[in-house]
């Protein structure tokens, strides 16, 4: 269900700016290696089964209608649907360093993007533009 129907944002959500379907603003926060340390970067990468644990527990979480994670050694980053952006990204943040073993971990290195900025973000990843290495051959 969609905000629009009162599904898992509920029936009153605020409005927002920006790109939205159905009430719902792409959003996300991660790390990387220009924002984290490596040894950050490390103890917050998973491999699948952590991921699809994690992925699991967070698209249970109120407000949250779509998740996704991208995790590499140099970067993990969630994206989501909310019609509730900031508390969503909040709840995602706060579950990622639970469920890493890391809860007092600052989420100083953590960056957020909203709207366009997060998309253009998650494409600039998906054409090899945002990588830490060097242009492969």
């Amino acid at each position: 269900h969609g905000a629009a129907e009162g599904g898992r944002c509920g029936p009153h959500c605020p409005a927002r700016t920006g790109i939205e379907v159905a009430g719902l603003e792409i959003a996300l926060v991660g790390i990387n290696h220009r924002t984290a340390p490596v040894e950050v970067r490390e103890r917050l990468a998973m491999d699948a089964a952590a991921a699809d644990a994690y992925l699991r527990a967070v698209h249970r979480l109120n407000g949250i209608a779509e998740v996704m994670l991208i995790s590499t050694c140099n970067r993990t980053e969630i994206y989501l649907a909310s019609c509730s952006p900031d508390l969503a990204l909040d709840a995602a943040a706060a579950h990622l360093l639970r469920s890493r073993g890391v809860e007092g971990m600052s989420q100083g290195a953590f960056y957020r993007r909203r709207g366009g900025d997060a998309i253009a973000s998650l494409f600039r990843i998906a054409c090899g533009a945002d990588r830490c290495c060097g242009s492969r051959r």
